[in-house]
């Protein structure tokens, strides 16, 4: 991988490095470095960090989280989803959402700057990132409707540039 082959640059180094020469966003950069430096031993699967998050009690809410990744992967290949130890990032050149799980609910945050909502959305901008500025509650797969793709398409194109 063109990663390894740069030596010893240290992970920033390495994405500042990949967003220089090859034009890519923050987030795919790290993306690649990230698996660049990965190895077998120590770094979780995705299956096991999205069985992590939905283990014991919330496994009940497994059926709202693989609803929204259907609904995810039907936006295209440009639309990655990237698990995390506690939430799943959605990317597209940059960031654009994020599914995470607690006790009752999965919870979706957009990045729809500027969009005024009604219901059950809530302004997040409070949670530290700028980019994500809505966020839904989810108990069930049957409230990942039209209205959710609609959404996630927004939230997906809206800086795709």
């Amino acid at each position: 991988m063109i990663v390894r082959q740069q030596g010893s640059l240290t992970k920033k180094e390495s994405i500042h490095w990949l967003q220089t020469v090859y034009g890519l966003g923050h987030g795919q950069a790290q993306r690649i470095v990230a698996l660049a430096r990965r190895t077998e031993v120590d770094s979780p699967s995705q299956i096991d960090l999205v069985a992590g998050q939905y283990a014991g009690t919330r496994q009940r809410l497994l059926p709202v989280h693989r609803r929204l990744v259907q609904k995810v992967q039907s936006l295209g290949d440009g639309a990655n989803i990237d698990p995390r130890v506690t939430n799943v990032s959605l990317i597209r050149r940059r960031q654009f959402g994020i599914i995470q799980s607690k006790k009752e609910q999965v919870l979706l945050d957009l990045a729809l700057p500027g969009q005024t909502f009604e219901g059950k959305w809530v302004d997040v901008r409070h949670l530290g990132s700028d980019r994500i500025t809505h966020q839904i509650a989810l108990a069930s797969p049957e409230e990942v409707g039209e209205e959710i793709s609609r959404w996630l398409f927004l939230a997906s194109y809206r800086d795709h540039k």
